[in-house]
C-alpha cells in the first residue's frame, strides 16, 4: 500500500511539477527559517547547562532605584563586595568567586602577547566543573603565582599540551607558572560567546590577587565601583528560597553602601546562571528570542498556508481523478491515506532539504553575525520531539482542506458534487493570500522603515576624514602612561604624520564615562553628563568647529591639571569645553551665555564639588556608535586620563599603520595595542545596523516569494475557473484590455484587504521599533504608501502572465462544447 501511495504521489507530482515544485520550495524555506529560529532559540536558552551545578549557580546583580534617571531597572552587574558579603553571612552561599575578565600583556621568552585572562577566586573550582587534560587547580588558594591554560592556548603558546611548569611573565614582572591545562569550553557558554559580543576566549586563568595587585584595588572591601568586567558568580544549596536571600542581601548591601549610592541603586537581585547569555536582551528591554521564535512560525505558516493553497488549486485536474475514485468504490478512508501520504512524502523530502540547506548556509550566517553555529550542537532530543511534532503537524495541515472537500461526508458523493467542491474551494484560498500579503505587507513597510533609519543614523555619523586618521586603542597599562609623551613626539616625528592627539574616546567608540554634575542654582537635583578626555590637538585635528569661546592650551593651568591637582578640593576651577546640549542642559540660552559660567561636577563620598569653568562650546557631534544617545558632554584635559591615541596622516600621502607599529614596538614592547584606520572602526560601528537591515531584508524577500506563489496558486485557479466566463465575455464583444483589467481587480481584491490591516499593524511595529532609538525618523505617509504600492505591484507581477493568457484564450477552445 506504501509503494501505491508513493507511486500516485510521483505521477501527481510530474503531472503538476510547477506545482509541485513552488510548493516544495515553500515548505523548504519555511523548515529552514523555522528550524533555525527554534534551535538557535532552543540553543541560547541552554547556555553554561553543561556545567554540573547549573541549576544552583547565580549571579547577584542591582535592581535601579526610581527616579535615578537611568532608563534601564536593573544593571547586571554588582558591587564587588558583594562576594565576601554572601559568604560570610549566608549558610546556603556554599562558594563564591569573582571571574575578573581583564585583556592584559604576558611575556613568553622575548615575546610580548595580548591575552584576556580570567582572575578568579579558589571557590570558582567549587563551582564550575572544569575538565582538567593535565595538572589541575588545587594550588590555587596556597599559591598566587600559578597560571591555568586551556588546550587552544596550550597548543597555541606551545604546540602541545604537557606545559607543566612553563613560565609567563606579566608587565609587574611577576612570573607565572602553568599548572594545569584545561579542556576548552563549549562555545554555549557566557563566557565565551555572548549575543553581541562576538567570541571571547577562556583561556588563562589566575587568582584575582594578581589583578588586586597590578590594579592596587581590594575587591572584597570595595562598595563603590560597579563594572562590567567584574562578575561574582554563587554556588547556593539546593532547595535555597532565593526570593529570601535577595531580601537580606538587600538589607546588607545597603547598610555598606554610601548615601550617594543609594539614590541609584535600591535592591539586590539574583540571576540564574543559564540566563546571563540573555542579558543584551533583557538590558533592552526586547524579547529577542521569542521575536525569532515568532518570526520562524510565522514563515512556516506562510507556507503551509501556501501548500493549502496549491493543493486546493490542483483540485480542478485531480477532482475527475477522485470523483472517478469513488464511482468505483474508493472509500472515505482509502482517500484520506493516500492524501496523507501524499503530504508525508512531500513533507519529510522538505525537512530533509532544509537540513541541507541549513548546513550549508550556517558558515556564512557564522560569518555575518561573528558567532560560531553548528547544526549538530543546537539539536538535542528537545529539539527533534519539536521538529517530529511540526512535521506531522504541517503533513496534516497541508492536505487537511482537500480531504475535507474531497473525500466527501456521505456515502452518495457523485462525480459532479465532486467537481463542485473541488470549485468551492476559492473563499479559502482567497483568505490565505490575504493573510499571507498583510505579513508581506508589514514586513515591507519594516524594510523602507530600517533603510531609513539606517540611512539616517548614518548621515547623521560625523564626516571625519576617516581614510587618513589611525586610532591606537589600550594604552591603560602604566608603562604606556608613563612614556605616553615619548610617543607622542615619536609618532610626529614620522614624514607623513599631521597631528596626534590624546583621548580616552576615539570616534565610533562604544565606550562611555558618565559623571554626576549639577548648577550652583540647583543645590542637590543632580544630572548627568558624558566626561570625555582630550588635549588640545582633539578638536582641530577631528576638525570640529568651536561656536563660541576658545580651545584649550595645556599651557595655561586651569586648562590643563594633574591627578593631584583635579581631586584638590582647594583648586577653584578647572577649564572645560562642552556641547551644544552641554550649555542647554545648563540651563543657558545661547552659546555666547555659556562663556565664562560655573558648574560642579559630584566627587566622591564627603568631597566637595569640582567647580568646572565653560571656555569653549562646540556643536552637538555623536563621537559614539550610531544608534547611541547624544549626551550632553564635558570635554576637559587631565593628566592620565587619556588611554588612546588618534593620529591623522597628511592629505595625499599613504597610511603607514607598519610604522606606527614599530614605533610602539621600540619604544613599549610590553603593551600590544590596537592600531587600526578610522575608517575600519567606523565600519565595525556600522556593521550592526547593517545586519539589522540584511536581516530584514531577507526576512521580507522570503516572505514575498512564499506569499507570491499563494498568490500564483489563487491566480491559476481563478484563471482557469473563469476561462468559459472570459470566452462568453469576448463573444459579447469585450476587449482584452478589458477582460486584463477585470481580472486585475479581482486578483487585486485579497491584495487589497491585506492592505488594509497590514499597514497599520506594520506602522505600529516600526514605530515600537523606532523606540529604542535615540535619535530616530517618522514613520510618515511616503513611507507608508510606498509599502502599499511595492505590495500592489509585486501582487501584480506575480498574476499578470495569467490575467493576460486567460483574457487571450480564444472562445473557440472553452465553448465548443458548450
Amino acid at each position: 500500500m506504501f509503494k501505491s501511495i508513493l507511486v500516485t504521489a510521483y505521477r501527481s507530482a510530474l503531472k503538476d511539477s510547477a506545482s509541485t515544485a513552488i510548493n516544495l520550495l515553500g515548505l523548504v524555506t519555511g523548515f529552514v527559517i523555522f528550524t533555525f529560529a527554534f534551535a538557535f532559540a532552543h540553543y541560547e536558552r541552554n547556555y553554561d547547562r553543561f556545567f554540573e551545578n547549573s541549576a544552583d549557580i547565580v549571579v547577584p546583580y542591582v535592581g535601579i532605584a526610581e527616579g535615578s534617571g537611568f532608563a534601564a531597572d536593573q544593571i547586571f552587574q554588582t558591587f564587588y563586595g558583594t562576594r565576601l558579603l554572601a559568604k560570610e553571612n549566608f549558610s546556603e552561599v556554599l562558594a563564591a568567586s569573582h571571574i575578573v575578565t581583564d585583556e592584559r600583556p604576558i611575556q613568553l621568552g622575548a615575546d610580548f602577547f595580548r591575552r584576556w585572562i580570567r582572575f578568579v577566586n579558589p571557590d570558582f573550582f567549587d563551582i564550575f566543573d572544569l575538565n582538567f587534560i593535565i595538572g589541575g587547580a588545587q594550588d590555587f588558594g596556597s599559591r598566587t603565582d600559578i597560571l591555568l591554560l586551556s588546550e587552544t592556548e596550550a597548543m597555541g603558546f606551545f604546540g602541545r599540551v604537557d606545559v607543566l611548569g612553563e613560565t609567563f611573565t606579566l608587565t609587574d614582572g611577576q612570573i607565572l607558572e602553568v599548572t594545569g591545562v584545561y579542556e576548552d569550553l563549549p562555545l554555549n557558554s557566557h563566557f565565551v560567546t555572548r549575543f553581541g559580543d562576538g567570541v571571547r576566549s577562556f583561556g588563562l586563568i589566575a587568582d584575582t590577587s594578581v589583578y588586586e595587585r597590578l590594579t592596587d584595588s581590594d575587591l572584597d572591601n570595595t562598595w563603590t565601583s560597579i563594572s562590567s568586567r567584574v562578575q561574582t558568580y554563587l554556588l547556593l544549596a539546593e532547595g535555597t528560597d532565593r526570593r529570601l536571600l535577595e531580601r537580606d542581601m538587600t538589607t546588607l548591601m545597603m547598610d555598606r553602601i554610601t548615601e550617594r549610592m543609594k539614590g541609584f541603586v535600591d535592591r539586590s537581585l539574583l540571576r540564574d546562571l543559564g540566563d546571563m547569555n540573555l542579558n543584551i536582551w533583557a538590558d533592552q528591554g526586547i524579547p529577542g528570542l521569542l521575536i525569532a521564535e515568532a518570526i520562524g512560525l510565522m514563515i512556516l505558516i506562510i507556507a503551509i498556508m501556501n501548500a493549502i493553497s496549491l493543493n486546493t488549486a490542483r483540485m480542478i485536474d485531480r477532482s475527475r481523478e477522485i470523483g472517478l475514485r469513488r464511482v468505483m468504490g474508493a472509500t472515505r478512508k482509502h482517500l484520506i491515506v493516500q492524501f496523507l501520504g501524499e503530504s508525508f512524502a512531500t513533507t519529510i523530502l522538505a525537512l530533509i532539504m532544509a537540513f541541507g540547506a541549513l548546513i550549508a548556509l550556517l558558515p556564512f550566517v557564522s560569518s555575518l553575525t561573528d558567532r560560531e553555529f553548528s547544526l549538530f550542537n543546537m539539536m538535542d532530543t528537545q529539539m527533534i520531539v519539536l521538529l517530529t511534532a511540526t512535521t506531522v503537524t504541517v503533513a496534516f495541515l497541508s492536505v487537511s482542506y482537500p480531504i475535507f472537500l474531497l473525500s466527501g461526508l456521505g456515502h452518495n458523493m457523485s462525480l459532479h458534487r465532486t467537481m463542485h467542491m473541488g470549485h468551492s474551494a476559492g473563499w479559502l484560498r482567497k483568505i490565505l493570500t490575504s493573510l499571507q500579503f498583510v505579513v508581506v505587507t508589514a514586513l515591507v513597510l519594516a524594510v523602507g522603515v530600517v533603510n531609513r533609519q539606517n540611512t539616517y543614523l548614518m548621515e547623521q555619523a560625523p564626516e571625519f576624514e576617516t581614510d587618513r586618521i589611525v586610532s591606537i586603542e589600550g594604552l591603560s597599562e602604566q608603562e604606556s602612561l608613563d612614556k605616553m609623551d615619548v610617543l607622542i613626539k615619536a609618532l610626529e616625528r614620522l614624514p607623513a604624520v599631521d597631528m596626534v592627539s590624546r583621548t580616552n574616546l576615539t570616534p565610533f567608540s562604544g565606550e562611555t564615562n558618565i559623571s554626576t554634575f549639577n548648577t550652583p542654582e540647583s543645590g542637590e537635583d543632580p544630572f548627568r553628563m558624558q566626561i570625555i578626555a582630550i588635549d588640545p590637538n582633539y578638536f582641530p585635528l577631528l576638525d570640529i568647529p568651536l561656536l563660541a569661546g576658545r580651545n584649550l592650551e595645556e599651557s595655561r593651568g586651569d586648562d590643563f591639571l594633574t591627578l593631584e591637582e583635579f581631586d584638590n578640593p582647594e583648586i577653584i576651577g578647572v577649564n572645560v569645553i562642552i556641547n551644544e546640549s552641554g550649555y542647554k542642559r545648563l540651563g543657558f540660552s545661547s552659546p555666547g551665555e555659556a562663556i565664562g559660567q560655573l558648574f560642579l561636577k559630584q566627587r566622591g563620598p564627603d568631597q566637595q564639588p569640582q567647580p568646572l569653568t565653560i571656555v569653549g562650546i562646540i556643536p552637538d557631534i555623536l563621537l559614539n556608535t550610531p544608534g547611541s544617545e547624544l549626551r550632553p558632554s564635558v570635554f576637559s584635559n587631565q593628566e592620565g586620563a587619556h588611554y588612546s591615541l588618534i593620529v591623522r596622516f597628511q592629505s595625499d600621502t599613504m597610511v603607514d599603520l607598519a610604522a606606527i607599529e614599530a614605533v610602539w614596538k621600540e619604544i613599549v614592547p610590553t603593551a600590544p595595542v590596537e592600531v587600526q584606520m578610522l575608517s575600519q572602526a567606523r565600519d565595525a560601528a556600522m556593521e550592526g545596523l547593517r545586519q539589522v537591515r540584511a536581516g530584514f531584508l531577507s526576512i521580507a524577500i522570503i516572505a514575498v516569494i512564499l506569499a507570491a506563489t499563494g498568490l500564483y496558486a489563487l491566480a491559476a485557479f481563478l484563471a482557469a475557473s473563469r476561462r468559459k466566463e472570459m470566452g462568453i465575455r469576448k463573444v459579447m464583444g469585450a476587449r482584452t484590455f478589458q477582460l486584463v483589467q477585470n481580472l486585475m481587480w479581482q486578483f487585486s481584491k485579497p491584495v487589497g484587504l491585506a492592505l488594509i490591516i497590514g499597514l497599520p499593524l506594520g506602522t505600529w511595529g516600526m514605530q515600537s521599533y523606532l523606540e529604542f532609538f535615540p535619535d530616530r525618523i517618522n514613520v510618515d505617509f511616503t513611507l507608508i504608501i510606498g509599502a502599499g504600492v511595492m505590495t500592489l505591484a509585486i501582487a501584480w507581477v506575480t498574476v499578470i502572465v495569467h490575467a493576460v493568457k486567460t483574457a487571450q484564450t480564444h472562445p473557440a477552445n472553452v465553448l465548443r462544447y458548450e
